[in-house]
């Protein structure tokens, strides 16, 4: 398995809230990115894991994965996550994992085919994408905007890479890529059982 974690961000969203990113705001005395990587190794011992950080980053990421054995590449700035991701995917074989930097997965279940790991957002201020789905399956997706009450867990799993190498021209958010693969004919599930613990408001900071 190829799990791949972009941290490209220029920090917008919650820097009017803290002058540190998320990926390095600490939770029990170290950086959220500490912890998952801790629990990633520890749930797929068997992944490539693959940091993809600007040179802005490079070197505090460099110092947390000391403790790990996780491959570092720098990458150009971009747009958008999807734009930093194609920047190594366009190269990539077999199956690919997409973790936000922003979460840190607790408990995780291993992804059986194309696949975005979610919570029930009923009681959420609707700042996370949300998802349309039918029998588990999803049928339509955004960045967020409210639609029903699955919220993105930020973990996505395409069970081969080459399915957001064809869907990802042109979109910004994976959401999108998701929604292009539908209509080409793919399937994704929902996995609503897992504890992800995510850094995306002030509220799941402090709480």
């Amino acid at each position: 398995m190829n799990i791949i974690i972009p941290i490209n961000g220029r920090n917008e969203r919650l820097g009017c809230l803290f002058s540190t990113p998320k990926h390095l705001l600490l939770y029990q005395g170290h950086p959220a990115l500490y912890w998952s990587l801790h629990n990633l190794v520890n749930a797929f011992s068997f992944a490539k894991i693959t940091i993809l950080a600007n040179k802005i980053y490079i070197d505090e990421i460099r110092q947390i994965n000391q403790y790990y054995d996780v491959r570092v590449i720098q990458v150009e700035s971009t747009n958008s996550q999807v734009e930093t991701l194609l920047q190594f995917t366009k190269t990539l074989e077999g199956d690919a994992m997409f973790v936000d930097c922003d979460i840190i997965p607790m408990r995780i279940n291993f992804p059986m085919s194309n696949l975005v790991y979610v919570f029930d957002n009923v009681r959420k201020d609707k700042q996370y994408s949300n998802f349309v789905t039918q029998e588990d399956l999803i049928t339509g997706c955004n960045e967020k905007d409210m639609l029903y009450k699955w919220a993105g867990a930020g973990v996505y799993y395409f069970d081969h890479v080459k399915i957001f190498n064809e869907c990802a021209l042109g979109e910004k958010n994976i959401s999108g890529v998701i929604m292009n693969a539908i209509k080409q004919g793919y399937e994704f599930k929902i996995n609503s059982d897992n504890e992800i613990f995510r850094f995306g408001t002030l509220s799941d900071i402090i709480s």
